[in-house]
């Protein structure tokens, strides 16, 4: 018997792989981040640019700590792309505290570490020793690890609180001493660097631009010693 009725359909089967693309994020711009850590709760602020061909790809930042030990630890992550600022409030107050960044992206890539970065400690030492100094010498840490191209901005605050500050002039080096020729007077200095990012003893941070240096002060004094006037000696000035 002969079936006159339509022919069933043939299948057929074919296996099909689909490879979805994913790609590395990429990370953020610290060009021109500023750092600093405020005199009083030691807390360090910082800033960055995010990158613009991040966002579809995006899906946590990484703040990085290190301490003076060398020790890294994750001290937050931060799940919002649009945010390009972060505060340590756990900062140690009295080091030098680095961080650095990266951003995760889809199936789980995580971006190389950014630049480190470092909150700016003065130190002061003068000579001769208080109460009778006439230099101030300066060191401090660059900003930026394995930085040497920053130029730095030393200024002088005289008196202390004056808010009279003088720029005494600026270098690529870590250092500056200073001749003082000031007597009798506490003096801050501070250290500066991106001319975009000012900082001051009494201000509070700026949204836009923040402190990014410690100050210290020293008293210079002169002591006058006047001979009694019956010998006719003239006052002979101590350093």
């Amino acid at each position: 018997m002969i079936d006159d009725q339509c022919p069933i359909n043939e299948f057929s089967y074919a296996k099909v792989t689909v490879k979805v693309l994913n790609y590395m994020p990429r990370n953020v711009d610290i060009t021109n981040a500023c750092i600093s850590q405020d005199p009083i709760t030691g807390a360090v602020s910082f800033d960055w640019v995010n990158n613009v061909d991040t966002g579809f790809n995006y899906d946590y930042y990484l703040i990085n700590h290190i301490d003076a030990l060398g020790n890294t630890t994750v001290v937050d992550t931060i799940k919002d792309w649009t945010v390009q600022s972060y505060t340590h409030v756990g900062a140690n107050p009295n080091e030098v505290n680095r961080y650095f960044i990266q951003t995760g992206g889809g199936c789980g890539l995580i971006t190389p570490p950014s630049d480190t970065i470092q909150n700016i400690r003065v130190g002061l030492q003068a000579f001769p020793p208080p109460p009778n100094s006439s230099i101030a010498r300066l060191d401090w840490n660059r900003w930026l690890l394995g930085d040497t191209s920053t130029n730095y901005a030393i200024w002088v605050e005289a008196p202390a609180n004056s808010n009279q500050w003088t720029q005494l002039g600026s270098t690529k080096d870590t250092s500056w001493i200073d001749t003082v020729a000031f007597c009798g007077s506490w003096l801050n200095y501070q250290v500066r660097y991106n001319t975009t990012c000012e900082s001051s003893l009494d201000s509070g941070f700026s949204r836009i631009r923040r402190s990014r240096i410690e100050s210290f002060s020293i008293l210079l004094q002169l002591q006058v010693e006047i001979s009694p006037l019956l010998l006719g000696n003239s006052p002979t000035i101590v350093m």
